[in-house]
């Protein structure tokens, strides 16, 4: 296995960092329904259960490396800088780890995260992308905006969604007449009374190999789902030849989410911390770290909470804990077993979880070293 030897930035930490009474741990949070729990979605936060995730993580991470991992893209990420600003961030990965930044400088979170651009990604995982999974991000959002356009979507002022989508997002839409000929086709259990037109909205992100498909019309749902689903396939045929990707799809409510991947391999959350663990991270950090903890609540999320252990480059392992967390709790297939795992599944109950979580991590600890 190759290792990309580009000079860690981590080798700039201050070794006082990882040591003391606290046990070094590596800490990665997803950021929608974990680390912020959204009042009115991307716009107002609850901020009580904000103060308290950020006390409880900043317990768990205290002498060792905290990053956040998300699905959105850098340019919705970056709006929200300012949730950050108690926080150490050591890394960021966005859009399902298919970009990885390190704090190379160690700068305060919201002065590095506000200035971030696409082209301080960490130029190793880039490589390892494009080498094992051959991910085109550039094609692949050419071709989600091709086939959008084609199937007669036009675009319209984000201002007629401001509580769906962020200033920065491409909005389309276009109307679907349900007929006594094509409900079946778009998912219906049974014919319309009458014909409907019904307008669907998508939502894209720049930088994020996704669609964000609004449901209007609860009624409606299975119809949402279905012109989603044949979107996703469509676009998948349309960039197989440039650029491998599947779509993966999550129900969040009040709209389906569709995040592509390299079709075929396991590029995810847990890639970038088992980048982290086997690539990135010099020696002198390896050593000291004592395991590895996870937060997250939604389908994405999944690969990382249902690890059991991450080998590293040192052929040593790590015990893994993982709290599961969220409104979309319920929503999630079942995890498999997990030797350290806690569920959090109502609001204002996370930091409890994770603080659990630790506290077990300790006993584990020292039964380790009485044994």
């Amino acid at each position: 296995m190759q290792v990309f030897n580009l000079g860690s930035p981590f080798h700039r930490i201050p070794p006082g960092r990882f040591t003391g009474n606290s046990p070094a741990l590596l800490v990665a949070s997803d950021f929608d329904d974990t680390y912020v729990r959204w009042r009115d979605y991307n716009h107002r936060v609850n901020h009580s259960y904000l103060k308290q995730n950020q006390e409880a993580m900043r317990t768990v991470s205290q002498n060792g490396l905290f990053g956040i991992i998300t699905g959105r893209g850098l340019s919705s990420l970056k709006p929200f800088a300012r949730y950050f600003k108690p926080m150490r961030l050591d890394f960021v990965a966005v859009d399902n780890g298919k970009e990885l930044f390190l704090n190379s400088g160690r700068q305060p979170a919201v002065t590095w995260l506000q200035g971030l651009t696409h082209a301080q990604a960490d130029v190793a995982w880039k490589k390892e992308l494009q080498k094992t999974a051959r991910w085109d991000q550039a094609e692949v959002m050419k071709s989600i905006f091709d086939q959008l356009s084609e199937a007669g979507f036009q675009r319209i002022p984000v201002s007629e969604y401001p509580s769906f989508a962020l200033k920065t997002d491409v909005v389309v839409k276009k109307t679907v007449h349900i007929t006594a000929q094509n409900w079946q086709r778009l998912g219906l259990k049974q014919a319309p009374e009458r014909s409907v037109r019904l307008p669907v909205t998508i939502s894209i992100v720049p930088d994020e190999s996704a669609l964000y498909v609004l449901k209007e019309n609860s009624a409606f749902a299975s119809v949402y789902k279905a012109i989603g689903q044949t979107l996703a396939r469509q676009i998948e045929t349309r960039v197989a030849h440039k650029s491998s990707l599947s779509f993966r799809y999550s129900d969040h409510g009040f709209y389906d989410y569709y995040f592509g991947a390299p079709e075929g391999h396991t590029i995810s959350k847990a890639s970038i911390i088992d980048f982290l663990l086997q690539k990135r991270l010099p020696k002198s950090i390896l050593k000291t770290l004592k395991g590895v903890f996870v937060f997250g609540d939604s389908r994405n999320d999944v690969p990382m909470l249902e690890r059991h252990e991450y080998a590293t480059r040192l052929k040593t392992t790590l015990p893994s804990y993982c709290v599961v967390s969220g409104p979309t709790l319920k929503n999630l297939p079942e995890l498999k077993t997990h030797p350290r795992r806690t569920d959090a599944p109502r609001q204002g109950q996370l930091k409890k979880a994770i603080l659990a979580q630790y506290q077990q991590f300790l006993a584990d600890n020292r039964l380790k070293k009485s044994g």
